[in-house]
Order: structure tokens, then sequence, then C-alpha cells
């Protein structure tokens, strides 16, 4: 008999532990994407409630990353971040999510195309993403992103 209770009680636990990280992963798909919509909006209120204010990240075209600090912070850079998501029109191709503890990990496939006449000698580029959240004070905020361009895939 105990042995059943010993089964039972780790069967409970498993699926308890299962379902809350299930919902911790659906929380996080929720932030990243309120995040990116307001990426996509340019609406700097909304990347101030998504963005840690020390986040560290890289624009697209640039090899030096974005600091974000006291002094100069989502409302001073929010509007460069917003403008160069916006220099492309972006086809995901899939996304993983990925929640540890207070940690959370969005890794996708992407196709960007270039909406600005400025990137005219830019062609269509497939890249990788990695964005890293943390859970705090009752939210998921965006710590730091990083993109790189992806090879394609060999035939």
């Amino acid at each position: 008999m105990k042995p059943l209770i010993a089964l039972l009680c780790l069967v409970a636990t498993c699926v308890t532990h299962s379902s809350l990280e299930a919902s911790d992963v659906a929380s996080l798909r929720i932030a990243h994407g309120i995040l990116l919509a307001a990426l996509d909006s340019g609406d700097i209120a909304r990347m101030e409630r998504g963005i840690h204010p020390q986040a560290l990240g890289f624009f697209r075209l640039s090899q030096l990353p974005v600091k974000l600090t006291s002094e100069i912070g989502v409302k001073e850079r929010g509007p460069a971040i917003a403008a160069d998501h916006a220099r492309f029109a972006n086809t995901t191709f899939d996304s993983k999510y990925v929640v540890a503890g207070n940690t959370g990990i969005v890794v996708s496939r992407m196709a960007l195309t270039p909406k600005d006449k400025r990137d005219k000698n830019i062609a269509l580029t497939y890249t990788r993403v990695t964005d890293v959240y943390t859970y705090l004070e009752g939210r998921w905020l965006l710590v730091s992103w990083h993109t790189s361009d992806a090879p394609l895939k060999a035939k």
C-alpha cells in the first residue's frame, strides 16, 4: 500500500509541476506578444512596462549593444528600438518558449524583409532571435535581446 501512495503522490506532484510550467510558458508567450505589438506600434508606455530598465541588446544592423540605465531608459531609447524593429516586415516560422525559475527564453526563427527604401541593398534575411526575460514583481520583463543571421538550410 505504501508504494501505491508514494506513486500517487509522485504523479500528483508531476501533474501539478507540469501545469505550473505550462502556465508560466503561457504567460511568457502573452508578455512576449504584447511587447512585440508595442514595438510594432511604437507604443513607448507599453514598451516601458515590458522591458527591464537595465536591459541590454543589439539593434538589427549594429555591432554595438543598447544598454538601458536609470539615466537613459526605454523612454529615451524606445523610439530608436521601435524604429529599428519597424524597418522590417517579419515572418516568424517558429518560436520556442522555455521557463526555468524566474527566467524565460524565447528563441525564434524568422524572415526579415526590409520595408525602408534606405535598406534597398539588404535582401530578404533569415534570422535567429533570442529574447531573455525575467519574472519580476508579477510580470515578465525583457532583459536581453540578440538577433543574428541564420544560414540557409542545405537542400
